[in-house]
């Protein structure tokens, strides 16, 4: 009896060495992780972010609004409650609608430099995000050129990635219904895609600038179309912004054969 408590105590350490050893195998391979680190994190800049987030709201309420009235733009923000949007949304830093005193209409609305009759701007009305340097009346969104200004990303390394790499899916999507109303034709450059196809080419969130337009390889002639496939396209995310974050150490990029590589 002694003899059997004496294996199972044996049995019992031993199973408590491995689980041990398994644990600090598993500390041992995440260490590399701690590049995984916030990017940025300011309470002051999620604030402004909630507020942009408010003002393309209003904006998608704006375009919908304009789909239901032969192209007209409402006149006010309360045109579109509750049609549009539920409630006017409130601005975090203000504690109330700063959206209704700052929307302009017509020719003379900020940022219509086309002095269009049917155009609207509106933005945050007041001072309440200048402690993260933005000016007064900011942040803005109008129709031309929707939500200004940008904002350093607020997230993980890996979350950064995570938009890079959507950002790669949306300049494909866009490249696609390109090639499909040209006969198969790829865009020259990615700034043919805007606006027709794109509203904008959208900025690394680390670098905040369009990193994807220089890397853009068409046709045969590609480095990276081995098979020389005649219709072809890569780009990628260049300048090492995400070094040590994708599995393959590699940028992010998007062929038309192999999709997205160097994923997360």
């Amino acid at each position: 009896m002694k003899l059997r408590k004496a294996q199972r105590a044996q049995v019992l350490i031993l199973a408590l060495v491995v689980i041990g050893v398994a644990v600090l195998s598993q500390m041992l391979r995440r260490t590399p992780e701690v590049q995984d680190a916030p990017v940025v994190h300011d309470p002051r800049l999620d604030a402004v972010r909630a507020c942009q987030e408010n003002l393309r709201q209003i904006g998608t309420a704006m375009e919908m609004y304009a789909t239901h009235a032969s192209g007209k733009y409402a006149t006010s923000i309360d045109a579109l409650v509750p049609e549009y949007l539920p409630s006017i949304p409130i601005c975090p830093k203000a504690g109330q609608d700063t959206y209704s005193p700052g929307f302009r209409m017509g020719p003379d609305a900020p940022g219509n430099s086309r002095k269009l009759q049917d155009f609207y701007a509106v933005c945050c009305s007041g001072d309440h995000h200048q402690d993260v340097g933005l000016s007064f009346d900011s942040p803005s969104y109008d129709a031309a050129f929707g939500a200004l200004p940008k904002l350093p990303f607020v997230g993980t390394k890996r979350e950064a990635l995570a938009k890079c790499e959507q950002n790669l899916k949306s300049i494909c999507t866009a490249m696609e219904m390109y090639s499909i109303d040209y006969r198969g034709a790829y865009p020259n450059s990615l700034g043919q895609l805007v606006p027709d196809y794109l509203a904008e080419i959208p900025p690394c969130p680390i670098a905040e600038v369009d990193t994807y337009s220089k890397s853009l390889e068409l046709g045969a002639s590609s480095p990276h179309n081995p098979e020389k496939f005649g219709a072809f396209y890569y780009f990628e995310c260049s300048g090492g912004h995400h070094q040590g974050v994708t599995k393959t150490g590699a940028e992010p990029s998007f062929d038309s054969v192999r999709g997205l590589n160097g994923s997360s």
